[in-house]
């Protein structure tokens, strides 16, 4: 043994397995400086009585004297150590230092005296030898497909194969840990509390497939270790969790004089967050984190979850509640968990944390039909004093029931409640399979209600009055759309919180046309059971209605011929496409069909190269008050059409390429891209190409574009006046010679796909009621879905939409302004039908770069305007058509920089067809001391 040698070596060639020769330059230098050539190379076993030893690379040189045994590599190769005394030597496996060989000196050298086997024997599988941690029981290993160690010691024992040493230690194979690594088995954690709040385990479950009625998606779990009572808080936001902890924290310590010590929760940013971590700092409380994607270290908090959604789905599924009152079931779980004893101590988390029995005996089964006293809410002597309502839990901040009236969904909280546990009303309302088809993807249509006490007295539950929790309260949830339609016509209208302004001509709440025009949803389900609006194809594809949507889209692009398959080029700007999908409804609020769009990614496009002049016809908005106010002035004829898939009568200019539809390749070419010839929705010059080829036929038929608005159409001939007014794909038609209308939506129907909609009933959203007296223009759905979208439907109104304040810049700016400039885009929308709105909207728009917290007061007091003048429109009625202007300004009122604000509105007889509000681009009040210091 040598271990100056950097290689063994031998003199003899049949000492090597797997001899093949050397082909590298490399020499051997011995002692003496001579170099000498190397012949071969290969692999040897060494065998002894106790071991055997693996020698790898072993290099022939014939004419060396002495074979060498390179110390390092041999105990590298066979992972075992040497250790040199003056007489002897040993060789110890490295692992377990069991004894592997022992010799004395000979002739002043260590050397290793064994047999070397023949090279056909290590050729043989059945003469094969290994031992444990050494390289030939590695490759058996590797032989037989890398086995689990039980097996792989079955396969030799049992098969008698050649073998020395001990199955005392597993192969060490680095494979196997790449392959087949896995999680290490959990132990208990150890850790033991003795009161409440010394530990908290805390998780967020969510998002929920349904907002709940407030528009809640998560909740925040937080468990006590010592009792394992739990808490639970709905929220929209992961966002939530630290304001939520934070009033937790203080409430609950106050309760239980008690201090939190530990949070346990998982790496989820909501826990990460600076403010949320700076906070736990400054209280002394330790975080424990558990390791990413290792929810086991939180379990305590995963199998509560599991807990509270296993039993909160068994209650909807029993008392058949729809998904949007999840909330509720999952708090009625959580409060039935709480009492429920365990097992082992018999005693409930109740009992552990506030040392007294809870009271099973007011205990009611969710979902059942229930009878509040509401003798308060009675409007006269002679009404019933309660209502057939749904029993949804217990409420948490009152000692009572709450009882959900259905036909209203208005919420209320009684102590005074009878039950019929055998009765459950949404049994009747929704059909098994229907519920069960709906139970993985429910709608996000949240159903939203006013909360209302019934009495404040002492309540028979013992359990909820004896212990004041600081549960979660969720925000009050507002009234639906359904519950705030007007009431039937024999029932006189009165609006408690009239609009103010200098004159209501014009704009005021209609009280017989309202009373038919947003009747209650035939059945409270049926918009419920529709399913969601997806935003990708993969979302789609699972539902029956989608996918037939999506079939029919394509079939009018086959129709059209709108593109040819081409294999791709290089130079060839692709764009992408898209799915968009849409649930049209009726004026009514039913629905009218589920639309699938095939759109082009427009934002791929490159002005010059795939689009040039781009343009849309969308028609003014004082163009179209002024045509409808023409027709009820005249009686006009009054139809609306709709031309499907109108952009596709387009015809492209440019080439264009779009790479296929998703989900509907071509089987046969799936690489091949799109050439279009039509103009798909999306493109830049989509719009335009429609206008082109609709602007061509009408011209033909003797039309001529106005100069005022190009998307109006004029044709006079004689006593016959025939108006077309066009909105991208929405079409007006008009006119005072019924027959010329009808002539002109023929000739329409043979050049283009047209739809006669009928009478003019809703457009763009405006819903449009006509009768004798006149039009009445409102967006009352539009309102209620904003409301709805921003939990305003349940806020108290207000009767102006600005405050008597001025909005300057004295507020904090807004962290996160997406709400902020969502609502006030939405509101600007409004203003169509909505003058009382001019001004304010206008006024929140200026601020749209930097919101601060007094700006979004004021958005949120348009919104609470908006509550309480829902119905509220523009009326057209029959009278002159004279013109008249009228307009004020303010001087100097902006206090930021001074500037005026003008407003006007322009008449057509009675009708208001017209109007702004607006600051003045220049600076008056500088301007006029300016000509001042000039004249002077």
């Amino acid at each position: 043994m040598d271990t100056g040698a950097t290689a063994h070596v031998t003199a003899d060639n049949s000492h090597l397995q797997n001899s093949v020769p050397y082909s590298g330059s490399d020499s051997l230098q011995v002692g003496d400086g001579n170099c000498l050539p190397i012949s071969h190379i290969g692999s040897s076993i060494i065998t002894t009585p106790s071991a055997d030893f693996s020698l790898r690379n072993i290099l022939h040189v014939p004419h060396i004297t002495q074979n060498l045994l390179s110390v390092q590599k041999f105990l590298k190769d066979n992972q075992c150590s040497l250790t040199l005394y003056p007489f002897e030597f040993d060789i110890k496996d490295l692992v377990t230092q069991k004894m592997l060989y022992h010799s004395p000196l000979k002739e002043g050298m260590y050397k290793l005296t064994a047999g070397v086997d023949s090279v056909a024997a290590k050729t043989s599988c059945s003469a094969s030898s290994f031992m444990v941690n050494k390289c030939d029981l590695l490759a058996w290993h590797q032989r037989l497909g890398h086995p689990h160690a039980s097996v792989f010691r079955q396969v030799i024992s049992h098969n008698n194969l050649p073998f020395s040493g001990s199955f005392a230690t597993n192969v060490l194979c680095s494979a196997c840990r790449l392959g087949k690594a896995s999680k290490l088995p959990f132990h208990g954690s150890g850790s033991k509390t003795s009161k409440p709040l010394e530990l908290l385990h805390s998780d967020v479950w969510g998002p929920s497939p349904v907002h709940s009625v407030s528009g809640n998606k998560y909740y925040v779990l937080f468990l006590d270790d010592f009792t394992k009572y739990a808490w639970i808080y709905p929220m929209k936001y992961k966002s939530d969790v630290f304001g939520i902890f934070k009033t937790f924290k203080a409430k609950m310590e106050n309760l239980l004089d008690s201090k939190i010590k530990i949070l346990r929760s998982d790496s989820g940013g909501e826990f990460l967050s600076s403010s949320f971590q700076q906070f736990l700092n400054q209280e002394g409380i330790v975080h424990q984190l558990s390791c990413p994607h290792t929810p086991e270290q939180n379990g305590a908090a995963e199998r509560k979850h599991r807990h509270i959604v296993e039993l909160a789905r068994t209650l909807l599924a029993a008392s058949k509640v729809p998904f949007q009152f999840w909330v509720d079931a999952f708090l009625t779980a959580l409060y039935l968990i709480n009492r429920l004893p365990f097992t082992s101590s018999r005693l409930s988390p109740f009992e552990l944390l506030f040392h007294s029995k809870p009271n099973y005996r007011s205990l009611k089964i969710f979902g059942c039909q229930c009878f509040p006293w509401l003798q308060p809410y009675s409007p006269s002597k002679l009404h019933p004093k309660s209502l057939s309502c749904v029993f949804l839990g217990y409420s948490l901040t009152h000692s009572g029931y709450r009882c959900l009236d259905p036909v209203t969904n208005r919420l209320y909280v009684s102590r005074h409640v009878t039950f019929h546990e055998s009765i459950f009303p949404f049994h009747a309302t929704v059909s098994s399979s229907s519920y069960d088809s709906i139970s993985s993807h429910f709608p996000v249509i949240p159903l939203t209600f006013p909360v209302v006490t019934s009495s404040p007295s002492q309540s028979p539950l013992s359990s909820l009055s004896s212990s004041p929790l600081p549960f979660f309260v969720p925000s009050v949830s507002p009234p639906s759309p359904s519950s705030l339609s007007v009431p039937s016509s024999s029932i006189p209208v009165q609006n408690t919180h009239p609009m103010i302004t200098r004159s209501k001509h014009g704009i005021f709440k209609p009280k017989a046309l309202t009373a038919t025009k947003h009747p209650l949803p035939s059945s409270l389900h049926s918009t419920a059971l529709l399913p969601p609006t997806p935003t990708t194809y993969q979302q789609a594809a699972k539902h029956s209605v989608w996918v037939e949507a999506m079939k029919s889209e394509l079939a009018a692009l086959e129709q059209t011929k709108t593109w040819t398959l081409v294999p791709p080029t290089p130079d060839q700007n692709l764009v992408g496409s898209k799915w968009v999908f849409r649930t049209k409804f009726k004026p009514d609020g039913t629905v009218d069909k589920f639309k699938a769009r095939l759109v082009a990614k427009g934002y791929h496009q490159r002005e010059g190269l795939d689009f040039h002049e781009t343009f849309s016809p969308v028609a003014k908005p004082t163009t179209i008050r002024l045509l409808l106010s023409l027709a009820v002035q005249y009686d006009w004829f009054l139809n609306q059409l709709d031309v499907s898939n109108a952009f596709l009568h387009g015809f492209l200019k440019e080439n264009v390429f779009m790479s296929q539809p998703p989900g509907f390749a071509d089987p046969t070419r799936p690489h091949f891209v799109c050439q279009l010839h039509r103009s798909l929705y999306g493109l830049k010059q989509a719009p335009r190409a429609w206008y082109d080829e609709l602007f061509k036929a009408l011209v033909s038929l003797g039309f001529r574009s106005s100069q005022a608005d190009s998307s109006l159409f004029i044709k006079s001939s004689g006593a016959s006046l025939v108006l077309v007014l066009v909105y991208v794909d929405d079409i007006l038609v008009t006119g005072n010679c019924n027959t010329d209308c009808t002539s002109l939506i023929s000739h329409l129907r043979a050049k283009f796909p047209v739809k006669d909609l009928g009478p003019l009933h809703y457009f763009l959203g405006l819903e449009v009621t006509r009768s004798a007296q006149g039009m009445f223009l409102s967006q009352t759905k539009y309102v209620c879905d904003l409301l709805k979208r921003t939990d305003f439907l349940g806020a108290s109104s207000c009767s102006t939409p600005l405050g008597s304040y001025k909005l300057d810049n004295s507020g904090d700016i807004l962290e996160d302004v997406t709400f902020y400039r969502s609502t006030v885009g939405a509101l600007q929308y409004l203003t169509w039908t909505r003058p009382d709105l001019s001004y304010a909207v206008n006024l929140v728009c200026q601020h749209l770069h930097q919101p601060r917290s007094n700006h979004l007061g004021a958005v949120k007091r348009i919104l609470r305007y908006l509550k309480g003048t829902i119905d509220m429109g523009v009326w057209f009625t029959k009278g002159s058509l004279g013109l008249q202007a009228f307009t004020d300004a303010d001087w100097a009122g902006c206090p930021i920089d001074r500037r005026s604000t003008s407003g006007w509105c322009i008449f057509l007889g009675s009708n208001l067809i017209s109007w702004s509000a607006k600051k003045q681009p220049t600076y008056l009040a500088a301007l006029l001391k300016l000509s001042i210091v000039v004249w002077l």
